[in-house]
């Protein structure tokens, strides 16, 4: 079975942000500036534009970070709705076939990590406290007593993120990397 094409694949997810834009009401429409929205939106628009290393970015981040970030989230809240299931999943397979149609381009991991990193921060100043978008506000709530404040929370996650980026980076490039053919020759 062919790949569908990137367009299609960016299409899809637009869809999948845009239902679950419309499933968050006035008060927790902020709720799509958590990272995990905002690296899926950055994959959509490089699907569409033909960007692959915005793709990888994207995808970087879902793979290294915020799918167990999310998994994390539905378990100890026992809570998720099935746009959200749609859009985490969709991710990763728009991201699998698109990594796996272009292959892995270099020099991701920094400037992904950078973006996001101070997405979170402005996130702080710009969000709602009571939502607590990219934990900006506060400390992780099964974490919170071990983490010493909202500022010293952000360090961790963000060297964690990136920690986790480096990582993730180096197992993509060895998955994707190039097979040699063996060739044997006949000596007689």
């Amino acid at each position: 079975m062919k790949d569908p094409p990137a367009r299609v694949l960016g299409l899809a997810l637009l869809g999948a942000l845009v239902l679950h834009t419309a499933s968050k009401d006035d008060a927790h429409v902020q709720e799509m500036f958590w990272l995990c929205h905002v690296a899926s939106a950055l994959m959509t628009i490089g699907l569409l534009a033909g960007w692959p290393r915005m793709v990888a970015g994207g995808f970087l981040f879902h793979v290294g970070f915020g799918t167990l970030g999310w998994v994390l989230d539905v378990v100890t809240t026992r809570e998720t709705t099935f746009s959200s299931v749609l859009i985490h999943g969709l991710t990763l397979v728009a991201g699998a076939v698109e990594v796996k149609r272009k292959g892995w381009p270099s020099g991701v991991v920094f400037p992904t990590w950078l973006f996001l990193s101070l997405w979170v921060l402005s996130c702080h100043w710009t969000t709602d406290p009571a939502l607590n978008v990219n934990l900006a506000h506060e400390a992780w709530g099964p974490l919170a007593h071990m983490m010493g404040g909202v500022w010293l929370s952000g360090l961790f996650n963000s060297a964690f993120m990136l920690g986790s980026f480096v990582l993730s980076n180096a197992a993509l490039r060895w998955l994707l990397r190039p097979r040699g053919v063996a060739v044997h020759s006949a000596q007689g």
